[in-house]
């Protein structure tokens, strides 16, 4: 069976996750190919990364053969919370396809439907070929669908997800039935992200890992940070690109950019993942299972529980009061070293065992085997 796996960017800077898919999938049975357009991410881009097609080949360990390209118009569209890529594949990335031919296309749709999405369903509906839709998460802001939406999404014969909550905005928006979605974790490389117990100390460590946004709270880490400035059982991590441009006080130490290979130690060593407000990000944020797989809690400004598949070492606050989170702050952070070790393995131990069984691969290779 041929495989297209069909992203919209296959990302360096974050890990690879991208990659782990087709790697994965490269088996007997399977052959496996990727078409990777010749633009980078913002993320890519503020990391310093060059867009080079020898380096995807490399990352994404396929031969040269299965790793196909093309040239996209690349814009940069303005959210009310954020800035994204947008591309728009020209007729060449159609005509790809057939030159490809593969018997079933996988697709990270990145919450939403793209015009790459469109060229995937014409090429499925002409030659009576399936799809299979992973990263779906549509926050159906825009309720009126587009032409031919409802169809391009739900001619999916799977459809993969993160939570329970993207699963009623998608049936409510597609009219998709409940059957068509998967819910699971995200599929991150667990040989990237792993608890070290040597990394971690004493001094309780809380952190803000991402970008440096009003949007995402980052001026409530800061005020949080300030109010335990005279506390030196407790020191303030934040690590990533200061957009916003804030002026960082002292009680915060900076990390710009620490390479993905070194995450885990990273991870290891923070006690409290903070995401300050994700009240305009309804979504199961990467780094929240990143700080989970290397055993750390997570506190998320954010009473909307249902946005998360785990719930377990999750500390939920409303962004607007941190009382209740300072108060869980001090409290933990009294814990002596010993006891910070065992709670640490346990988290890790207990999310290594959820990411083990939660059945994506199985319900993948299910799909797959019915869709022929």
């Amino acid at each position: 069976m041929k495989l297209l796996i069909s992203n919209e960017f296959y990302d360096l800077f974050r890990g690879e996750k991208d990659f782990i898919i087709p790697q994965t999938l490269s088996k007997p049975g399977y052959s496996v190919s990727i078409l990777c357009p010749t633009k980078l991410s913002i993320t890519d881009k503020l990391a310093g990364f060059k867009f080079s097609k020898s380096l995807i080949i490399q990352r994404s360990k396929l031969s040269a053969n299965d790793v196909h390209f093309y040239t996209p118009l690349y814009f940069e569209r303005h959210t009310h919370n954020k800035t994204i890529s947008f591309l728009i594949p020209l007729f060449s990335y159609f005509i790809k396809l057939f030159l490809i031919r593969p018997d079933v296309i996988i697709e990270s749709i990145y919450t939403t439907l793209t015009p790459r999405s469109y060229w995937n369903y014409l090429y499925c509906l002409i030659l009576k070929k399936k799809r299979i839709l992973l990263n779906a998460g549509d926050d159906a802001a825009r309720l009126r669908c587009l032409p031919f939406e409802k169809a391009v999404f739900n001619q999916a014969s799977k459809i993969f997800t993160y939570n329970k909550a993207s699963v009623k905005r998608m049936m409510g928006k597609y009219r998709a039935p409940e059957n068509k979605f998967f819910v699971h974790l995200k599929i991150l490389d667990p040989n990237r992200f792993f608890l070290i117990p040597e990394r971690i100390n004493s001094l309780y460590t809380v952190a803000y890992v991402g970008r440096f946004v009003t949007s995402k709270g980052f001026d409530k880490f800061i005020e949080l940070a300030q109010n335990f400035r005279n506390d030196k059982n407790i020191q303030f991590l934040a690590i990533g690109i200061n957009e916003d441009h804030f002026q960082i006080p002292d009680s915060i130490k900076l990390f710009e950019y620490i390479d993905n290979l070194k995450m885990a130690e990273t991870y290891s060593s923070i006690d409290l993942l903070i995401m300050p407000d994700m009240r305009n990000f309804k979504s199961f944020a990467t780094v929240v299972q990143e700080g989970l797989m290397c055993g750390c809690e997570v506190a998320i400004g954010s009473l909307d529980k249902d946005y998360y598949p785990v719930q377990e070492n999750l500390f939920f606050f409303n962004p607007e009061k941190q009382d209740d989170l300072q108060l869980y702050i001090r409290k933990k952070s009294t814990d002596t070293l010993q006891n910070k070790i065992m709670n640490r393995v346990q988290i890790f131990e207990a999310f290594k065992y959820k990411l083990f069984n939660q059945g994506f691969w199985q319900k993948l290779t299910d799909t797959l085997q019915t869709t022929n």
